[in-house]
């Protein structure tokens, strides 16, 4: 059975005990200072005790392009029994894996709380850390809805064996043109998902106590897009006082994510999609339905160049640009919120104990996996481009996808000769075979490199220059039987440790699986209690020794892998690669491929003004990611 049936029937299941489950729970009754909310209480397997569950708690409410305010009070009681409607996504949700199955609405901003059940007795004073998880999804799809298994949620964070107990939240904001469209300036400045998500931390502080949750106590947690989000919340004026520490995997606002200015430019193509003047681009998109909007986002596509998102597509013609290719995301034209640049802010705001990290080969999830529908198959290798792929298609994907005329000009020629001497000749030893295996490796490497492994160490370094704890890992391990016959390649991949933690209920789990789901389960778990990763068994120290990108060759940090899982002092290629890419942003001034801008002159801000297609790639990465994950990939 693949995972899209899994989900079917998780989904049929929860459908069920929402209707008839509930009639056995206990009710439970909370007071929020917005009014009253009825629970239920859910009595754990294996005498874990018992939880207290709220689905759809309203954080906040908004207009269309405006940004949160606090939610109404209500009179009585408010049922919080029922999993919520998610956010509107990008676009029309019809492709094979990209509905969250749930129905999607705009009024959507809702949380839902798991927490430890307390007595009526000495217990009801007892409080517990929070955790807030704050979805993936390239900012574009997804929702609460993936973390609706209280049942094994329970279990794993919320109440344990020894007593110990946590509030877990969940939280939806604005994805797509109704969370990021911008125009670039005060008629519709943005970024509203980032602000649901400030409203959300807002509705913690001043509501968690009433859970049983400590409002001082409070860690978010975010995977690939979310964790983006939680590095901005963890900087911004408005959002860095509203936690203290924070988790993160797979995802950095210093990868081409971050810097979004393409963002204005995709909301005028969607204006003049949808036949919008260009002085009354916000009153124009108000007044069109949610269908009307997936329209326009169907019509950019169909009056669009047919392009070619990499070399391979040379030898087997160009790809249609996708609706379901992201194109809405954070942006620094929002001064209110990022007020400088990130390196400035980070330097400024008070430091919080971080957990940040990647997987080994980010982008082998999208290069070698078998595709099953037109989003990832823009992005996998099929069998005979696999067995074609040699040393002129990887020269030719670094022309078409990393290094463009426009910004470096006359040295465009000796950038990309810089890019493949390093990945072909410098970056793997002289005495390795360079078949076709080797060449989509380093298409592989490369891309992981821009999108995530680069620019995480970059931010790492940056962080802990202005003193923050940083705890640093690199997840190494993975599943042989995950992997297709087809997969030439086999190692650690974007979302495969996220999917243990979270989703390891709908796959085949080895004994290692669960082994290592279980170790990053109780990491996170006391990192949250205690502020310490550390295990019983496992030791994890904070990051030190890492003052330059330049000089540093290994670092300690922790490495997730089969058997042997530890401190090692290492990540030597990987810091090799950062290096090199820190070197070249050095030599050619112009533009900073992994960033994705035009680097500072004269004293000037770095300006955000990122390559298209290399922004685009970087939300299918994400993307993919979930798609895969409901399409069985793993």
């Amino acid at each position: 059975m693949n995972l899209g049936c899994y989900f079917s029937l998780f989904n049929l299941i929860i459908l069920f005990c929402g209707t008839f489950c509930s009639i056995r729970a206990e009710e439970i009754i909370v007071e929020t200072i917005y009014g009253k909310l009825k629970g239920q209480i859910h009595t754990l397997a294996n005498e874990l005790g018992q939880i207290d569950t709220f689905f759809g708690i309203p954080f906040a409410q908004a207009k269309r392009f405006e940004k949160p305010i606090a939610s109404q009070k209500w009179e009585g009681v408010r049922s919080a029994v029922d999993q919520p409607p998610g956010c509107v996504p990008h676009a029309r949700p019809t492709e094979e894996g990209m509905a969250d199955q749930q129905p999607i609405s705009e009024d959507c901003l809702f949380l839902n709380v798991f927490a430890p059940h307390r007595s009526p007795s000495a217990e009801q004073n007892k409080t517990f850390p929070v955790l807030v998880v704050i979805h993936g999804g390239a900012y574009e799809i997804g929702s609460s809805a993936r973390y609706t298994n209280y049942e094994a949620i329970g279990q794993r964070f919320v109440t344990d064996a020894n007593s110990r107990g946590i509030v877990f939240v969940s939280i939806q904001y604005r994805l797509g043109v109704m969370g990021f469209a911008t125009t670039g300036d005060e008629e519709l400045p943005g970024n509203l998902g980032i602000w649901d998500q400030i409203s959300a931390l807002q509705f913690v502080k001043d509501n968690i106590a009433e859970f049983g949750g400590d409002p001082s106590r409070v860690t978010v947690f975010g995977y690939s897009a979310g964790s983006g989000s939680t590095a901005l919340l963890s900087i911004s004026p408005k959002s860095r006082d509203l936690f203290q520490q924070a988790t993160r995997m797979s995802g950095t606002p210093f990868s081409v994510s971050g810097s979004g200015t393409f963002v204005a430019e995709e909301t005028k193509k969607l204006a003049n999609a949808m036949g919008c003047a260009a002085n009354r681009t916000k009153q124009c998109l108000n007044e069109k339905s949610v269908e009307q909007m997936f329209d326009g986002m169907d019509k950019i596509v169909k009056h669009s160049k047919r392009i070619r998102f990499y070399s391979f597509l040379l030898f087997y013609g160009p790809a249609p640009l996708s609706v379901y290719i992201a194109k809405f995301s954070p942006h620094r034209l929002d001064r209110e919120l990022f007020p400088q640049d990130y390196p400035e802010m980070i330097a400024t705001a008070p430091p919080k104990k971080m957990i940040m990290g990647f997987a080994e080969l980010d982008f082998l999830l999208f290069s070698l996996i078998s595709s099953k529908n037109n989003s990832i198959s823009m992005l996998a290798l099929t069998d005979e481009q696999i067995a074609n792929y040699d040393q002129k298609a990887f020269e030719a994907s670094v022309s078409e996808f990393v290094v463009k005329e426009k910004y470096f000009g006359n040295q465009t020629n000796e950038v990309k000769a810089e890019i493949v001497q390093f990945y072909v000749n410098e970056y793997l030893p002289a005495e390795t075979v360079k078949d076709q295996k080797f060449f989509v490796l380093l298409y592989t490497t490369l891309l992981s490199d821009l999108m995530d492994v680069v620019p995480t160490l970059w931010e790492a370094q940056i962080r802990l220059a202005s003193n923050w704890p940083i705890y640093l890992y690199e997840n190494v391990y993975f599943n042989p039987a995950q992997f297709p016959k087809r997969a030439i390649i086999q190692a650690a991949y974007h979302g495969f440790d996220h999917s243990l933690i979270f989703y390891d209920e709908f796959t085949k789990k080895s004994e290692e699986d669960r082994k290592m789901s279980d170790y990053l389960v109780m990491a996170i778990k006391n990192f949250v209690i205690n502020g310490d990763p550390s295990t019983e068994t496992i030791r994890w120290d904070q990051l030190t020794d890492f003052s330059s990108i330049e000089r540093v060759e290994k670092v300690q940090h922790m490495r997730m892998e089969a058997k042997k899982t530890g401190m090692v002092d290492g990540m030597k290629a990987e810091l090799k690669r950062a290096r090199f890419w820190r070197e070249l942003a050095k030599k050619y001034t112009n533009f900073d491929l992994v960033r994705g801008i035009f680097q500072e002159k004269s004293g000037q801000s770095a300006a955000f003004v990122p390559s298209a297609q290399f922004a685009q790639l970087f939300f299918i990465f994400a993307i993919v990611a979930i798609i895969s994950l409901n399409n069985g990939i793993y």
